[in-house]
């Protein structure tokens, strides 16, 4: 029996910024050599495709059983064995298959198992990247790249997977969001990790930073006390989990959630035969329940039957299940909604939504720009590039890029939700700037000037000229320069 879970759309409308520069960027390779030409149609096929989240963490965090849950299969591995040390990505694609990229460069066909890809015939420590195709619809709207654990003693690839996440080596690609999951609380290392990270990814193209980094507290269900405790661990680790963002400056967010209820209910492992059992518990004692591998079977559940329950539902899920196990339906909807994913989903969405495709542009058209600087692709392609930069259809671009700035440096600066407002309806002046003056848009433009030339930082002169501009293409195009 399956849970519904909810849907992450693929990058919503950026406004046509996206179409704009597929344009720019074909525009572009039909005049450059063919080596310049490969390089931008490679960013072609990038901008084409869904967003990439990328799941890190340590080992035995849960990443394995959250790539479950956002999937919808159960397609990766959860017991430590040779394919939870590979690097790999989950893609779309029917039929069903695996293939290996070894080390030495060639390519193996993997054979796919019940519960994922087996590479027993291949071994693990001659494999450099694993890619698998599932026919999920989730994976319609992002593929996700799944890495080895951090700070293991059990396999060579830890130190690996550190290596190409913080030195943007993660085989040519670039991550939309990165999702790192803790069992329970952040670690100095961990910390360390992202902020290294970061680093790593702000310097590309000497951007701001991309990749949002969002933090997942995989073991709700079993925080702080507990399950059995006095205080509902789910309850304790949302708390937690909302406190993080502010106390570690590198998190864009941050949810808690139960990876193995997700897991379950997403992936249909729950049967009839189960939430009739869970029903049966509903008058047993805690104690007896709890402790009933020492006590003694509970009446009408065989200890088998317990295990199994334990085994897809946690401790957590059966203590709390047996009082919503009235209807199959009601059930598996109170597991969903407690599972935490539809917070982590909403979360995703924000994050690969209308800002995330700008993101993706400013990544792809800055690396184009610096890499046309420092390889000297010629006169004629650079000032093409340039003036399509500076153009109308670009100025969202703009808007998000000083957004992102200001953010970064003031963030609780008055021209933020001004700037907001713009990103969400660019075809109207924000209601924030009404009763404050002159509201017609070339009035705004000359006031956005001038505090231009008084800012106090250069975030503040930079989100200024961009409001400016902004006050200008709605005075002279209106709608049409989105």
């Amino acid at each position: 029996m399956r849970g519904e879970g909810a849907e992450v759309s693929r990058l919503p409308n950026t406004g046509g910024v996206e179409a704009a520069a597929d344009e720019l960027l074909l525009r572009l390779s039909r005049t450059a050599g063919p080596g310049v030409k490969a390089i931008l149609d490679g960013h072609r096929a990038r901008l084409a495709e869904p967003p990439l989240v990328l799941i890190a963490g340590r080992v035995s965090a849960g990443k394995s059983t959250l790539v479950n849950a956002l999937i919808g299969a159960r397609v990766a591995p959860t017991a430590a064995r040779e394919t939870t040390a590979v690097l790999t990505t989950y893609r779309f694609g029917a039929p069903a298959r695996a293939e290996a990229t070894m080390k030495d460069g060639s390519s193996q066909r993997v054979t796919m198992g019940h519960d994922g890809p087996d590479l027993a015939a291949l071994g693990a420590d001659d494999v450099a990247h694993l890619t698998v195709h599932v026919q999920e619809a989730a994976l319609r709207r992002f593929s996700i790249l799944d890495t080895p654990g951090l700070g293991s003693a059990m396999t060579g690839n830890s130190e690996h997977t550190e290596l190409a996440l913080t030195t943007a080596a993660t085989h040519g690609v670039r991550p939309d969001v990165v999702l790192y999951v803790v069992r329970d609380m952040f670690r100095a290392d961990d910390v360390a990790f992202l902020e290294r990270f970061a680093q790593a990814w702000t310097s590309v193209a000497d951007l701001p930073a991309q990749s949002g980094v969002l933090a997942v507290l995989s073991h709700a269900d079993n925080y702080g006390a507990g399950p059995w405790g006095a205080v509902d661990p789910m309850q304790e680790a949302q708390r937690a989990a909302a406190e993080l963002p502010d106390t570690h400056g590198v998190l864009a967010g941050a949810v808690a959630v139960s990876g193995l209820l997700a897991e379950t209910v997403r992936t249909g492992l729950l049967r009839e035969r189960d939430i009739r059992a869970l029903r049966l518990l509903r008058d047993v004692d805690d104690d007896d329940l709890q402790y009933a591998g020492l006590l003694g079977p509970v009446p009408d559940v065989p200890q088998e039957g317990l295990d199994r329950l334990t085994a897809l539902l946690g401790a957590y899920g059966v203590r709390h299940g047996r009082q919503h196990a009235d209807s199959s339906p009601g059930l598996l909807d109170w597991v969903e909604e407690l599972s935490g994913m539809r917070p982590l989903e909403r979360l995703l969405e924000d994050v690969l939504g209308a800002s995330g495709g700008l993101a993706r542009v400013d990544s792809i058209l800055g690396e184009v720009t610096t890499m046309a600087r420092r390889e000297r692709w010629g006169g004629e392609l650079e000032s093409a590039l340039e003036e399509a930069l500076a153009s109308p259809e670009f100025h969202r671009l703009d808007q998000w890029r000083a957004l992102a700035e200001l953010r970064r440096a003031s963030p609780g600066h008055e021209l933020i939700p001004v700037l907001e407002a713009l990103q969400r309806q660019p075809d109207r002046v924000p209601s924030r700037l009404a009763g404050v003056g002159d509201t017609e848009p070339l009035a705004l433009a000359g006031r956005f000037q001038a505090l231009a030339g008084t800012a106090g930082t250069g975030a503040e002169a930079q989100a200024a000229r961009v409001l400016s501009r902004s006050m200008i293409l709605l005075a002279t195009h209106g709608a049409q320069w989105r």
